[in-house]
């Protein structure tokens, strides 16, 4: 049964490559064998950037008595970037599966379906992971003497590098479920306990790579420091270094942290797998009139209350509405420093700054390309979506709801955040207002984009939610499609301000958006209404 189990875990985790989404059967051999080379050939173009990290930091510390120092500094990079790839799949797969239920009612032990779990988390742990710490051995042994030990070592060493993410993954994960049952607004808390996760993520990883300098002018305090306060860094990088006894005590630590980690779940696995999965209703007395809603009204609030109530969709679809307040924020305290840099660089290149005012445009419209909202909205809808077809309804209708959340999520922080932008680098009113219209415009062609993608490449048959919201054609290509879009439009803009004037520029830029989006707004209403109302 175990052995089922964590098959079944693999393959909704890697579902992507076997599984074709519109029809929910395997695919066959050729597809599968060539998504697998494309993942393949994804995952060494990343090495390769992690690659040429090891080499700069190799110069500096390897052969020069602390060898071990290297791997001490990209092991705390893999276990950050592993914690940060692994941590929002966590609480979802380990509380949240739809299919929690139905498993947790068959003469199935708890101990056995959270072992599974645990499988695919372990994965996940060992794909992030590894990203960092496999270029990491590779650049070592490339700028070293080879041995037995130092090779054999950081190997094995990978796969217990994983596991400490796995445990690191749980701790947080669990610690998110405990206090999403004890209150109430659970999808705002687990959002706010995330994103305060992947802020310290952030945090650490800048302060590292923005002291490198200084960590390479001064390793012997910075090889005390961490033997001192990372105790268990030490050891990692002692061991891949090839120390025997390191590699042993770094393994038994490891293993003892990962016994204690499972002991707990097990405890708490089963209330907390129910808890989570039990949803409060409102009472509603019989006596209580009932407000009428219009139809649409009522769709958009619909849709308003699915996507608040999923942590994962907020978290992956719309980290860009948290963003653009953060870039205004940080515009009006450094207004000082970004108008001094302003002035300089009219001073250097004057013949290009009647085109600086594109930039805003550029900077908010990159941000907005962030928010896939409804790259996903058809997908999640997962089975239930017969519920949608049967309403007396017009499904432009439902399609138009789905774009209305997405645009104004988007458009109104993008659209203040513009505004103190171009305040602060002194744009014209006449031109700022310009602006604001492309990016309302942008912010509508990124919503019926994600929409097209997605009615393209809907996946209704999945368990976990981070399937629709992360692993996704349609999410990928949104997004990368967005800043490719938005990049061309940025620079063609800018090119036409050596011609002509800011203002007809802008005029262009507007243009160029309207026509992509008036194409995909008719082949919505046509086909892709169609599309909706035959899925299943």
């Amino acid at each position: 049964m175990l052995k089922t189990l964590i098959k079944k875990q693999l393959l909704e985790l890697f579902q992507n490559y076997v599984i074709d989404k519109k029809t929910g059967r395997a695919k066959d051999k050729k597809k599968i064998v060539l998504t697998i080379l494309l993942g393949i050939a994804l995952f060494f173009c990343l090495c390769i950037t992690f690659f040429s990290l090891g080499n700069t930091l190799g110069a500096a510390t390897l052969n020069r008595g602390v060898n071990w120092l290297y791997f001490a500094l990209m092991g705390l990079l893999s276990i950050a970037l592993g914690v940060f790839g692994s941590v929002f799949n966590t609480y979802a797969s380990l509380y949240l599966p739809k299919d929690n239920d139905t498993l947790l009612s068959l003469p199935i032990p708890p101990r056995t379906l959270l072992t599974a779990r645990l499988g695919g988390v372990y994965a996940t742990s060992l794909l992030y992971s590894g990203w960092i710490w496999l270029p990491a051995c590779v650049s070592y042994w490339v700028q070293v003497p080879m041995n037995p030990a130092n090779v054999l070592f950081p190997i094995l060493l990978t796969f217990v590098l994983a596991l400490f993410v796995t445990v690191l993954s749980c701790l947080l994960g669990w610690l998110v479920a405990l206090v999403a049952t004890r209150a109430r607004g659970k999808s705002f808390l687990t959002v706010a306990l995330s994103l305060l996760v992947m802020g310290a993520y952030y945090v650490v990883y800048f302060r590292i790579v923005n002291s490198l300098n200084e960590i390479l002018a001064n390793l012997d305090k910075i090889s005390s420091a961490v033997k001192t306060w990372l105790y268990y860094v030490y050891l990692l990088g002692s061991a891949a270094d090839g120390n025997l006894l390191t590699m042993l005590l770094i393994t038994a630590i490891t293993l003892a942290l990962a016994g204690v980690t499972f002991f707990i779940l097990t405890k708490t696995f089963l209330s907390l797998a129910q808890q989570n999965n039990v949803s409060a209703k409102k009472e509603v007395k019989a006596s209580e009139p009932q407000k009428q809603t219009p139809p649409k009204k009522a769709l958009l609030k619909r849709e308003f209350a699915h996507f608040t109530a999923t942590p994962t969709w907020m978290l992956n679809g719309g980290l860009g509405i948290l963003i653009l307040p953060l870039i205004a924020i940080y515009m009006v305290i450094k207004h000082e420093a970004m108008q001094e840099t302003l002035i300089k660089l009219t001073q250097q290149f004057p013949e290009y700054a009647p085109g600086f005012p594109i930039a805003v445009f550029a900077i908010v419209a990159m941000v907005v390309s962030l928010n896939t909202i409804s790259a996903a909205s058809v997908s999640l809808e997962g089975k239930s979506l017969w519920v949608m077809q049967t309403l007396p309804v017009n499904p432009w209708d439902i399609l138009q709801a789905k774009e209305q959340m997405s645009v104004l999520l988007n458009a109104i922080p993008a659209a203040l955040t513009a505004l103190v932008i171009g305040w602060l680098c002194g744009v014209e009113f006449s031109a700022l207002i310009l602006i604001l219209v492309t990016i309302y415009l942008y912010a509508t062609l990124i919503a019926d984009f994600g929409l097209f993608l997605n009615l393209r490449h809907p996946n209704l048959h999945w368990t976990n939610v981070m399937v629709p919201c992360k692993q996704s054609i349609a999410i990928g290509f949104s997004l990368l499609g967005g800043w490719l879009f938005c990049l061309l439009l940025s620079v063609g803009a800018f090119m036409l301000c050596n011609v002509t004037s800011l203002s007809v520029s802008l005029v262009a830029l507007i243009v160029a958006v309207e026509v992509p989006l008036y194409l995909i707004r008719i082949w919505l209403r046509k086909k892709g209404t169609a599309i909706l109302s035959t899925l299943s």
